[in-house]
Parts: C-alpha cells; structure tokens; sequence
C-alpha cells in the first residue's frame, strides 16, 4: 500500500500552499458538493485574497495540476505492489480499513496518461483470494488464482479540513470503468448432497460441469465487483500533525480518514498498517518493505489461528516461484530469512527486517498441520520509530533484530521476465497431404496447446474455433517468463470428431525475443519429413519491469 501513497505524497506537499490557503474556504464558505458521504470542496488554488486585475485560481486549476503531476508518477509507485483483496461482507466507509484482506492483487503492468483533465489508467496483474461460496448444491471453497485488468479515466479533486489538519485528495472514476478477472488454474465445485451430485454427473454428460460453471461464475462475479469497486473512486488522505499518508478505495467525506489495526502513535509512521486473513496451506505478501527507505521493522499480532510463520525473501525469487505455479508447475515455496514464528494466537511480536540486498518481500504462512484461518494484524515502520510495542519491547530485552535462520535468497542479474501474448493465428486452406481439413469439406476448428519444454508441462490451451483460417487471440500467457523457462512449443490441431489433427508446430526460443519486446510472426511447420508452411501464429512479447 505504501507504494501507492508515495506518489500522492508529493503531490499533496507540493500544494501544501493550495491547500492551507483554501483551509479557510473550505472551513466556512464553500460548501461540499451534493451527495452526502465522500463529498469535499475542491479548494482555490490563489490561496486566498488577490490584487486587483490579478488572474484568480480556481478549483479547476488545482485538479488539472494534480492529473498533470500524478500521471508520470504513479506507475512507478503502482508497479510491483501488492494490492489487499477484501473478502465478503466487509464494512463500509472509514471502518473498512480494519476488514482483513483475504488475497492481493499484484500489479505488473501499468500506463498512465492524461487524458484532457482526466488521468487515463490502465493496470494488470495477477493474484489470488479466498473464495468460500455455494450455491445450487456445489460449494467452491479454496483459493483462486486470476488474471485481472482494469481501465478507467478519473477527475481529481483536493480538499483540506483544516480544524482537523487533514488534506484529501479524491480520484473520481468516469462511469465507463471496464475491468475483467480470468481465473487460473482449476476451480473445484463440490457436491452438498446427493441430489447435487446427480446432477454433477448430468451436466458430465452434457458436455459441461459443475467446476466449469464455477469457474465461468467466478469470472463474472469477479469482473462486475471489480467494476463496482473502482467506480466508487480512491480517496488519499494526508495527516499533517502526524505526516501520515493512507490510501483507500472508496470515497471518504472530508477530514475523514481510514479506520486502520494500529491506531495514530504520536512521531510514528508507518508504511504499512491493515489487517489480514490465511487459511491453511495459503500464503500471504507484505511489501516491498525495503526499497530505499532505510531499516524497517514489522509488528505483528497473530489474533486468531495456530501458528504463523514470516520470512523475508528477495522479490525476484517470489517473482519466478509464482510464474511457475500460474504455468502449472509445482515448485518448492521459496525459503529465506526466518522473522517470526507464532506458535500460537493472542502474541505479538516485533522484529527489524533483515537487509537482503534486494527488493524485500515479507511472505506469511500457515505452520504445518494448521486447520483453522489465521487472523493478525500488521504494520510496518521505521525500525527507530518510538512504537509503544518497541519502547516495551526495549525496557524488556533490548531491541530484536531477525538473524535468520535460513541462508539469506540472492538475486543475479538476469534477463527481465517477459509475457506473451497469443494475438492471431493463420491456417494454410489445405491440410500437409493437400486436402480439405474436414472430412464433407469443411473449414478447420484450430486450437492451440502452449508447452514449456524445460518445465514439461503445459500453460496454455485456448478454445477451438469453428470452421476459421483466420482466428483473432487475445490470449495472454499465465504468468511471466524467464530465458530459463524458453522455449515455448505452439502445438496448433483442427478439433475433429474422433481424434483431433496436428496442423504445425512452432517454438520460440529466448533469442527470438526483442529486448524491448513487440509483435513476432512465427511460421507454423508440418511434422511431415519435410515440412511443410501450414500457417502463423503472431505473438506479443512485453518486458516486465
């Protein structure tokens, strides 16, 4: 969450002037907009009084300064992060920064522009949650992985309550915000009873099933909340007595700010502070804690479970460990330097984060053989800052430092990580023998089977589509790929009644990949024992910074 506030922390200090001067405006005369909850005048950007025949500033002024500064700034901060994901049946308005998170969404693509007086944003990334849901007799409890991407154009607009010394700057989304979530992986639709099952094994029958209804569920349900959580806007929030800044989604009336696990400490910052949830087998990320900052130190109270484990890892190991299980793989969890370790709930701790030398990652599980969730609460600050828990701490046994008990990961100068895009496939008009792909003369029904050869394992299969040569894809790869993991196989077949025909295969190998990524047309070639051009397949490639 940090990564997202530091962006606007420049932002809402450099109009530090802005803001005070309309403090008086915005305390008296100018009222807030019509609509109750969330509402605040947008301020004079003159700071107050002008000379005569002097040009005034307006409230318009200051939203197009923010747009105009905010936009080159905020990928930098967005990328990379990982976004807390609510869970069912959270509280609304400022008590809702105290509802656990039950998933993250981890940003890795970003663009940001302005758009006239709008900003323009576009993010993507993958991630998991919680999902724990029934219905017509199948339950789906488990967590699920997913794709998601989302787009919109927003206002601005800055406010300061100035008794309470709080500035607010509010993203107001247009009403055209698109968003799509893509689940990955198998989503599992249990039978509750014995009807349900029966009728599980008719829908066997038909061709479908219960999962894949789940699944298709899961994708609707997760686009149209994702859609509805955006269009209710951002709202920052700036404390000056304390110089604490907080991000949430939604929209905050003016000099409110979020409900958060660790109330206000005075001289005390934190770049971190929310409560989270994890069931067991799950884990959970917290950061990038160390990114230039200095020495930070986590607190943690474990509320409810049987155990929890924390340890820091370098990003760029998390980065490849998750890639390989979105690909279908099932790779060892990462190991790093040990935390903390709760054998039970109702404890708290505080421990400095060790410095690795990279990007830190905080990653949180359960202890082996847990059955029940894990509820704590987290914070992150400067590992000087004069916390109650650390002048405690301090008084008892002196400071805590985590030594680790693992060798510490390390990171090498590697190649940027990559996704790939399936964007068109072409199909020559006859099969390798010369003849008509179906058998009364029909069209082919292509589909395409993506193979990593170093990982022997399948990551992508796409539908079939009937009776086309000319097939349009917006297939995007699971997950992000390394020179390690290349090459990839494209297997294309025509779908036919029995067994299906291998139209041409392809590969692409980590020297076919531009440095700075962009379209490839690769040539689809016949298994024959001389080959034969039977059609191409364009692919997009984008670096992942």
């Amino acid at each position: 969450m940090r990564r997202v506030q530091i962006a606007f922390l420049g932002v809402c200090l450099s109009l530090a002037a802005a803001c005070g001067g309309a403090g008086a405006a915005g305390a008296g005369g100018a009222s807030e907009p019509s609509g109750g909850e969330g509402g605040g005048s947008t301020v004079s950007s003159s700071g107050g009084e002008s000379s005569a025949g002097a040009a005034t500033g307006s409230g318009d002024d200051v939203a197009v300064l923010l747009v105009d500064v905010i936009a080159p700034r905020l990928c930098e901060s967005l990328r990379g992060s990982f976004v807390g994901l609510p869970g069912d049946g959270g509280t609304t308005g400022p008590a809702s920064g105290s509802d656990p998170t039950v998933g993250r969404w981890w940003i890795r693509e970003c663009s940001a522009s302005v758009d006239g007086d709008r900003l323009s944003l576009s993010i993507a990334g993958t991630g998991w949650t919680w999902v724990d849901r029934e219905s017509m007799g199948f339950r789906v409890r488990q967590y699920l992985r997913f794709d998601a991407t989302a787009a919109f154009r927003a206002t601005m607009e800055v406010a300061y309550d100035r008794p309470h010394r709080i500035a607010t700057i509010w993203m107001r989304p247009d009403a055209d915000v698109t968003a799509a979530v893509t689940p990955r992986g198998l989503v599992q639709a249990e039978a509750t009873n014995v009807m349900s099952g029966m009728l599980g094994g008719l829908l066997e029958l038909t061709g479908s099933s219960a999962s894949a209804r789940a699944q298709q569920q899961v994708a609707d349900e997760g686009s149209q909340r994702l859609r509805e959580r955006f269009g209710s806007g951002f709202t920052v929030t700036f404390a000056m007595d304390n110089e604490q800044m907080d991000f949430m989604v939604g929209a905050l009336a003016r000099g409110q700010v979020p409900v958060r696990p660790y109330e206000a400490e005075a001289g005390v910052t934190w770049s971190v502070n929310q409560r989270m949830q994890l069931w067991p087998s799950g884990l959970d990320v917290i950061g990038p804690v160390l990114d230039g900052r200095g020495p930070q130190a986590l607190d943690l109270e474990l509320e409810e479970g049987e155990g929890l484990i924390v340890e820091a890892i370098c990003a760029p190991e998390f980065e490849r460990f998750y890639d390989q299980m979105l690909q279908g793989a099932q790779p060892t969890p990462p190991r790093g330097t040990r935390v903390m370790e709760f054998a039970h709930a109702g404890s708290a701790q505080r421990a400095v984060v060790p410095a690795l030398g990279c990007p830190t990652l905080l990653l949180v599980t359960t202890r082996d053989g847990a059955t029940l969730p894990a509820r704590m609460r987290v914070r992150v600050t400067p590992a000087d800052a004069p916390t109650a828990t650390a002048r405690a701490q301090q008084a008892a046994t002196g400071p805590t430092v985590a030594t680790g008990t693992t060798t510490p990961t390390t990171t090498t100068a590697t190649a940027h990580p990559v996704r790939i895009q399936m964007t068109a496939l072409t199909v020559s008009p006859q099969s390798a023998t010369g003849s008509r792909w179906d058998m009364i003369g029909g069209e082919p029904d292509p589909y395409v089977i993506v193979v990593s050869i170093p990982g022997q394992r399948e990551v992508q299969r796409t539908e079939a589509a009937s009776d086309r040569h000319e097939v349009p894809l917006d297939a995007w790869l699971p997950g992000a790929f390394r020179p390690e993991d290349l090459p990839l196989r494209f297997s294309v077949y025509d779908d036919d009644v029995g067994s299906d025909e291998l139209i041409g295969v392809v590969d692409l190998a980590p020297g076919q990949i531009p440095a700075s990524g962009g379209e490839i047309s690769l040539e689809l070639r016949s298994q024959d024992t001389v080959p034969r051009t039977m059609g191409t397949l364009r692919v997009r490639v984008q670096p992942v910074q």
